[in-house]
């Protein structure tokens, strides 16, 4: 989820900072590297989850972070609760700011309105409106008796769904010379772009047969 609304993040960050042509290269690299740390990253979520969790048989459709938690207990020992406590504050500390402000980008981008975090309230209500409700809508299934585990479940399958249509509407703009001009992507960029588009799509497609076929988890 919060990757998807990093492209809306990361586009208007962009535009906020000015940055000229100049600063392309930095620009390039640090996004590179973003995304091979935050690919990495992923992966060894991924694998640690496997091997903790389904690997020892837990049964993961009615999990709560106190089980999970528990489960890291022959991996870190007594000290389990506190390391996923940390890793829950500090993933939330990360992705609230980044999903509010993107939420509030989007709908001010659709509906026109003015949006900055560097223009005063005054001149941006609306925007800053929406990052409020945002956040007590966060706080509201917070202290709700929704699943947190299944909400991020759900939100992740939602998401992973609309990302292959944004990532190739982002791919058709940047591959057309009258909107990039000289900046426009190369044979090799539109390629891997391609490549990714049929990965996500083909995930998107296993996802709906295994839930057609099974039903929702």
């Amino acid at each position: 989820m919060r990757r998807t609304c990093l492209f809306f993040w990361q586009t208007q960050a962009e535009i906020e900072e000015r940055r000229g042509v100049q600063g392309i290269s930095r620009a390039n690299l640090d996004i590179a590297s973003g995304m091979v740390w935050s690919s990495v990253t992923g992966l060894f979520i991924i694998i640690t989850s496997a091997a903790v969790l389904h690997g020892k048989g837990t049964d993961t459709q009615s999990l709560t972070a106190a089980q999970i938690a528990n489960a890291l207990g022959p991996v870190a020992g007594s000290y389990a609760k506190y390391l996923f406590a940390v890793g829950i504050v500090g993933a939330g500390l990360l992705a609230i700011p980044v999903i509010a402000i993107s939420t509030a980008h989007m709908l001010s981008s659709a509906f026109g309105w003015r949006r900055s975090l560097t223009r005063p309230i005054t001149e941006a209500p609306r925007f800053y409106l929406i990052i409020g409700l945002a956040l007590l809508v966060g706080i509201q299934l917070a202290i709700s008796k929704v699943n947190p585990i299944k909400a991020l479940f759900y939100s992740q399958a939602l998401y992973g769904l609309i990302a292959p249509f944004l990532v190739l509407l982002i791919l058709l703009l940047s591959s057309n010379r009258k909107v990039m001009g000289d900046f426009v992507n190369g044979r090799w960029t539109k390629t891997m772009g391609v490549l990714g588009v049929i990965v996500m799509l083909a995930a998107d497609g296993a996802l709906v047969y295994t839930v057609a076929t099974t039903g929702l988890p």
